[in-house]
């Protein structure tokens, strides 16, 4: 399903408020990511939990193996992704300053969209532009119970490539 949140409602500025809250906690990781000389994975944190939306990490994307500090997170799927390696005390030590990251849960977009009964299914797409957020809801969930909220509106899937093609892009998810 595919909905549109206009600017000048106040769903779109609630929803703006949760995207500055990620963009700001995504800074703070991204910074202690290059701390540790990791990369960015196509701009985004590398590795984070399922749920998080914004900030937190659980592991590192490296260009060449960090040290006995990290282990491989798993060497059949990633080659370079590492998270700390507990075993150590330095590794404790990362460990804890991961832990320590503020992040945004999944919960907050899908509290305020109404979206999901069960946050353990994730959180909806979306695609903000100047005017306009649209909203892309996974097809796996039964949608048979939901009622958009108040400011959201369904919309086609023409409408929405619409939208996508005659619009500047801001933020993705």
């Amino acid at each position: 399903m595919f909905f549109k949140i206009e600017k000048g409602c106040k769903l779109f500025d609630d929803f703006m408020n949760i995207i500055n809250k990620i963009l700001s906690v995504d800074e703070v990781a991204l910074d202690l990511v290059k701390e540790f000389n990791g990369t960015e994975l196509n701009g985004y944190i590398p590795v984070r939990s399922p749920f998080q939306i914004g900030g937190g990490v659980r592991a590192v994307v490296f260009d060449v193996n960090p040290g006995k500090d990290w282990k491989l997170l798993n060497k059949k799927k990633w080659n370079n992704i590492y998270c700390p390696n507990t075993r150590t005390t330095n590794g404790k030590n990362i460990q804890k300053r991961f832990d320590d990251l503020p992040y945004i849960k999944s919960d907050e977009i899908n509290f305020l969209l109404k979206i999901v009964k069960d946050s353990n299914i994730g959180h909806p797409g979306w695609n903000i532009f100047d005017n306009v957020i649209l909203i892309e809801t996974h097809d796996y969930v039964n949608y048979d119970w939901y009622t958009p909220v108040d400011g959201m509106v369904e919309i086609t899937t023409k409408e929405y490539k619409q939208i996508e093609e005659t619009n500047g892009v801001l933020e993705t998810n």
